[in-house]
C-alpha cells in the first residue's frame, strides 16, 4: 500500500512577450519515487527500492508527451520524482518542441526549442528561481491527485522581438544521460498508468516525404477538473518568471531600440562633459 498520492504538474508555455504558444509538444521524463530512471544505462537504476512504492513503480510510465492548448497550457499527472546520489535534488526533465520535430537530411535527430529542468523550492536547490516550484497540497479524496505545481516555461519563439519589457527565457539545463531510448512522442501525459509501449524500444514514425515525426500522443482530459468538488486555485505560475529588466545577470539584457540607445549615450556624454568642467573650475579657483 503506497503512502504517496499523485502530483499534477500544470504548466504554461509563453513567448517573451507573455503570449501563449499553442500546439507545441512538451516532453517530460523523470525518476520514479525511488529515484530510478527507466533506461538501459546501468547507472539509471541504482537507488534502493522501497516496498511502499512497489505498486507505483510496477505501473509507472516514467516519461510522456503533451501538446499545449490554445492558452499554452499543458499537464502531466505523475508522482514527485525521487532523488538519487548523483543528483540529490528532485527534478523533472523537459523538452519543448514548437513545431513537429523534423529529422534532418543527414538522419540526425531534430533539435528542440528548449531543454530544461524543474526543481522543488522546499528542497532549496541551487538553481534559478524560475526553475523552482512550490507544491500545493489538496484533498486526494476529492481530486485524482494529492498535490500540484504550476510551472511557466518561456522560450524565444520570435527572435525579431525588440523593445518593451520582455520576459526572460527559461534557463537551459542539461538533458542528462537518461533521455528515454524510445519514441515517447506518442505516449500520453498520464505517467501514473504505464502505456503498453513504455518498456518497448519503439522507433518514431517518420514521414518519408517531409521527415516530420508523425506519431502524437493521445492527451488525457484535464486532471484539474474533477467530476466532483471544487477546482483548486491554479495561479498562472508559481515559479518566478521575471521581466528581463529585473532578471539575474545570467539572462540576456533587455533589448532596446537604437533611438533609446543613442539617447542614453548622449546623456552619458553630456554628464561627463559637465563633470569635466566642474573639475577644471575647481582647479582654477
Amino acid at each position: 500500500m503506497t503512502t504517496i498520492d499523485p502530483l499534477l504538474f500544470h504548466g504554461t508555455l509563453l513567448n517573451q512577450q507573455g503570449d501563449a504558444i499553442k500546439d507545441a509538444k512538451i516532453q517530460l521524463w523523470q525518476t520514479d519515487p525511488d529515484g530510478n530512471y527507466l533506461h538501459p544505462d546501468p547507472r539509471a537504476a541504482t537507488s534502493p527500492k522501497s516496498p511502499d512504492h512497489a505498486s507505483i513503480v510496477s505501473e509507472f510510465q516514467y516519461f510522456g508527451t503533451d501538446a499545449t492548448d490554445s492558452e499554452g497550457n499543458f499537464e502531466f499527472l505523475s508522482y514527485r520524482p525521487g532523488a538519487y546520489p548523483n543528483r540529490p535534488y528532485s527534478h523533472f526533465h523537459f523538452m519543448v518542441w514548437l513545431n513537429d520535430p523534423v529529422v534532418g537530411d543527414d538522419g540526425e535527430d531534430p533539435l528542440p526549442a528548449l531543454v530544461t529542468q524543474f526543481y522543488f523550492k522546499d528542497e532549496s536547490p541551487p538553481f534559478p528561481d524560475s526553475l523552482q516550484l512550490d507544491v500545493t497540497e489538496v484533498d486526494a479524496g476529492i481530486y485524482t491527485y494529492g498535490s500540484y505545481v504550476n510551472g511557466t516555461i518561456v522560450v524565444d519563439a520570435d527572435s525579431s522581438l525588440t523593445g518593451g519589457i520582455l520576459l526572460a527565457t527559461s534557463p537551459m539545463q542539461p538533458k542528462g544521460p537518461f533521455y528515454p531510448e524510445t519514441d515517447f512522442f506518442r505516449m500520453n501525459n498520464d505517467l501514473t498508468a504505464a502505456d503498453d509501449a513504455t518498456t518497448q524500444n519503439v522507433s518514431p514514425t517518420v514521414s518519408p516525404d517531409t521527415g516530420v515525426i508523425t506519431t502524437h500522443p493521445t492527451r488525457i482530459p484535464s486532471f484539474a477538473a474533477p467530476a466532483t468538488g471544487p477546482t483548486p486555485p491554479m495561479p498562472s505560475h508559481n515559479n518566478d518568471i521575471m521581466p528581463i529588466s529585473t532578471a539575474p545577470t545570467l539572462h540576456p539584457v533587455q533589448v532596446t531600440s537604437s533611438a533609446a540607445a543613442a539617447a542614453a549615450a548622449w546623456n552619458y556624454n553630456f554628464l561627463g562633459f559637465v563633470w569635466f568642467w566642474l573639475m577644471i573650475s575647481r582647479a582654477v579657483l
